[in-house]
Order: structure tokens, then sequence, then C-alpha cells
């Protein structure tokens, strides 16, 4: 295998970061410029990244083990350039320039909107208690469900991985076939999906069993998903086509920096008081998120 200093790896995977920093936010504002119908444009969009990510996991591990690390980052920047190539194939938008916005204007820009705009403050409401809700999902307190109570092993978490991506991807058809029904419905559809997620969550915090598990873990995903589609088409409803990318760019920036602090929270919760306080406060912002979501439900008209 060959030797590749640690400083080389660990540089490659914040310029990596970096650009995947830009090109998240411009993926979903660039929607509305080259699809009329947001519904299915969306659910394309979420299951066909979800496709990838789950066909590269395994790939990924098979080439790295197979080839080496270093031919194996060599394919990686190959397919980054493919994709680069092919975005740059997409007909040209027309975009408004304000010459009168200097560059400060335009960095706060998005910050602004969010903070003038009462929809948008929900949006940013409603997706802070779901990152702090998710990270329970992460490896390291689901980790300790497994071998905890399920009494498996590490390579369990891989399968509940596995199936989530798979219930996002069953969800992410459905959502492209009934696209009109779910968008017809918007703030019901959320709320259906954050009670089923509440329930959920409970029921595997309770009734913990190896097979249900993964049966579980297909349903979150499933509820996810139908949840992200309305929720992505009522922003990019809300926001101005021009302003989009800018609104993005917060919502990315306010992900990012709140899921590491959430992360931090919830790994300290799980090793002070349990896994199971860790699955209760998970519902509980779930539960806060429907009443929320309920209250203002006049926005999703």
């Amino acid at each position: 295998m060959q030797s590749v200093a640690p400083l080389v790896i660990y540089l490659f995977v914040v310029v990596i970061s970096i650009l995947d920093g830009f090109a998240a936010p411009v993926s979903y504002a660039i929607v509305p410029r080259y699809a009329t119908d947001l519904g299915k444009a969306n659910s394309a969009l979420s299951m066909s990244g979800e496709a990838v990510q789950l066909v590269g996991w395994g790939l990924g591990g098979l080439l790295f083990t197979t080839i080496g690390l270093l031919p194996t980052t060599f394919i990686i920047l190959i397919l980054y350039i493919i994709s680069s190539f092919l975005m740059l194939l997409l007909p040209k938008a027309e975009v408004e320039v304000l010459e009168s916005e200097t560059n400060l204007e335009i960095l706060l820009k998005g910050w602004k909107l969010v903070a003038r705009d009462p929809r948008l403050r929900l949006f940013v409401s409603a997706n802070l208690l779901e990152i702090f809700s998710n990270t329970i999902w992460v490896s390291s307190i689901i980790l300790v469900f497994v071998t905890e109570l399920l009494n498996e092993t590490e390579s369990y978490w891989g399968y509940s991985n596995t199936a989530y991506s798979i219930g996002i991807i069953i969800s992410g058809l459905i959502a492209f076939r009934l696209s009109e029904k779910f968008l017809a419905a918007k703030w019901e559809s959320i709320l259906f999906s954050l009670v089923g997620m509440v329930i959920v969550t409970l029921t595997i915090l309770y009734f913990p069993n190896a097979q249900m598990f993964l049966l579980f873990s297909a349903l979150v995903g499933m509820l996810s998903q139908l949840k992200e589609v309305p929720e992505s088409v009522f922003l990019q409803e809300t926001v101005e086509e021009n302003n989009l990318v800018n609104v993005y760019s917060v919502l990315e920036v306010i992900s990012t920096l709140s899921f590491s602090v959430f992360v931090l929270l919830m790994s300290y919760t799980t090793e002070s008081f349990g896994i199971s306080i860790s699955f209760w406060l998970s519902a509980i912002c779930l539960m806060i998120e429907t009443i929320l979501i309920y209250i203002r439900r006049d926005y999703f008209k």
C-alpha cells in the first residue's frame, strides 16, 4: 500500500470540503432555472445523489482495498472533472446583476434575507431542530445503540446506513411519482413525516430488535425524504431565483456549524446520561418541530 503523509490527506479533504461548500448551494439554487416541475426535479436530484452515494460507499471501499489510495484518489479527481464538465453543458441562464452592490453587500445579502423573512426564519428554526435530532444517527452515537442495546457488531451500523439510503431512494421514487399531491399538501406532508419519525424513533428505543432496526432505518430514510421534497420546493418558491444561491449558502453555513456543535452535545449526552436520553432528546426536537410547523402552517399555503 502506498504511503501518503497525513498532512496531504487532510489538505485533500479540506479542499474537497471547500469545493462541496460551493457546489451544494448552487446545485439546489439552479433547480428553478431549469425545471418547471419543482417536485419532480427535487425528488430526482435527491434520489440520484443518494443512489450515487450508496454505490460510491461500496465501490470506493472496493477500489481502495484492490488498487490502493493513490489510484483511488486519482479516479476521484477524474470524476470531479467529468462532473464539472457536465455542469458546463447546461444552458446559460440569465442572471440579474446589480452593479451598485458591493462585495460586502453580496456577502451579507443572504443573511439579511433570512433575518427579514419570517418564513425563512421558520425554515431555519425547523432545520436546526431536525439537525439536532438527526445527530443520533451519527456513527459515534448510533454505534452505542447498536453495540449496547442490539448487541451487534460495528458492521451492523453499515447495514443500517445502507437501509437508510435505500429508504430515501424508494421515497424519492414515490415523491417523484406523486409530486403534485405532495406539493398540494406541503405542510400536511411535512407534519406526517415528523409524526412518523417521532413514532419510529421511540419504537426503536423501546423495542430494540436487530432485524426490525434495519426496517426502521429504511423507514426513517423514507420519512425524511417525504419531508425534504416539499421543504425544498417551499424554499425555492419563497425566495426569488436571483437570491436563492445567497439563501442556500447561508443555510449551508448554519447547517454545517450547528451540526458540528450538536454532534459534540449529543455525544456528551450519550456518554454522560446514556443512549436512551439521547433518543428522547431527538424525539422531543421532532415534537417541537411538529408543533412549530403546525402553528405556522399558513406559511406553506
